[in-house]
């Protein structure tokens, strides 16, 4: 088995991934020295700003604590490196005698202890989805890479909603449109906009005309229309539906920053244009599934 890295050297290198990803093209350079005579301050930024990671390396160091404790109390010797550990069995032949209890303790504890050598510091899991994307060269699959990724934050939202009739991401449709719809104007100049079928001749008066409001956002289930908003999130009318459901609203954002996603990838952009994008798409995803999860918690205390 090849040399793993310590705990501590994890870090490290996933902080100077992160504090060079944050610059500008050009400042790299510079960033890649900076990060060299500052690795503390910037590793403690890191774990800061990370508080999973932060939350997983505290969890393993004490880990790698109790197992030196461990090795201790059963005559095993143990060298550290760093916050990592590395192990060895002291081969001197005045060791004493052993009772077949003890040699089966101590051989959980290096089974053990090989199974903690062999974990490294968890990943983000939106790093691995970007590290994909970047990875990936086809305009079509990585559209389509992307797309199935955000229908999975939908779903799972959706889903923690909506307990009692959970969905897949195969029945779930999501639909960016630019449509006429009917806008209708009340005595106090009110307007109200309602969608209607396409490539039809409607009477234009001066009370309802059709128009163009912008992108209009259409959820499916099944291939049936549950939700239509315009892209203020308001809810368009719509004779097709019986019953909006409004759960869908806070997707809106998902969709927009989804596309921008694939743009970035498809356009000519740098390394900063394309973190920024990244860090957008996953602060919205995951602020909509911790919105949902306090719904969930507000739920529970209400029953």
């Amino acid at each position: 088995m090849s040399k793993l890295m310590s705990l501590d050297k994890q870090v490290e290198q996933k902080a100077k991934k992160w504090f060079i990803d944050s610059q500008l093209p050009e400042n790299r350079i510079l960033a890649k020295r900076f990060f060299e005579e500052n690795k503390k301050e910037i590793k403690d930024e890191y774990l800061e700003k990370h508080p999973k990671v932060e939350k997983e390396y505290k969890e393993k160091k004490k880990l790698l604590l109790k197992v030196k404790i461990a090795l201790a109390t059963t005559g095993l010797v143990a060298t550290t490196i760093g916050a990592g550990a590395c192990y060895h069995i002291s081969n001197t032949n005045k060791e004493p005698q052993k009772d077949p209890i003890q040699i089966e303790q101590e051989e959980k504890l290096k089974e053990g202890i090989k199974q903690l050598e062999e974990q490294e510091l968890e990943q983000d899991p939106y790093e691995n989805f970007f590290d994909e994307v970047r990875e990936m060269k086809n305009t079509g699959k990585r559209d389509e890479f992307i797309t199935n990724q955000t229908k999975q934050v939908i779903v799972e939202a959706y889903n923690k909603e909506h307990p009692e009739n959970p969905i897949t991401t195969d029945r779930l449709e999501t639909l960016i449109l630019n449509e006429n719809v009917l806008q209708k104007t009340d005595r106090l100049g009110n307007y109200t906009y309602e969608r209607v079928k396409q490539n039809i001749q409607y009477e234009q008066t001066d009370t309802q005309k059709l128009v163009k409001i912008g992108n209009i956002y259409d959820f499916r289930i099944d291939g049936k229309t549950v939700a239509v908003f315009d892209g203020n999130g308001s809810v368009l009318q719509d004779k097709n539906v019986e019953t909006q459901d409004i759960s869908f609203k806070p997707m809106i954002q998902l969709l927009d920053v989804s596309q921008d996603l694939q743009d970035i990838y498809k356009y000519p952009s740098n390394d900063y244009q394309k973190s920024k994008v990244e860090e957008k798409y996953k602060q919205i995803s995951e602020k909509i599934l911790e919105n949902k999860k306090t719904i969930d918690v507000e739920k529970e205390k209400g029953e």
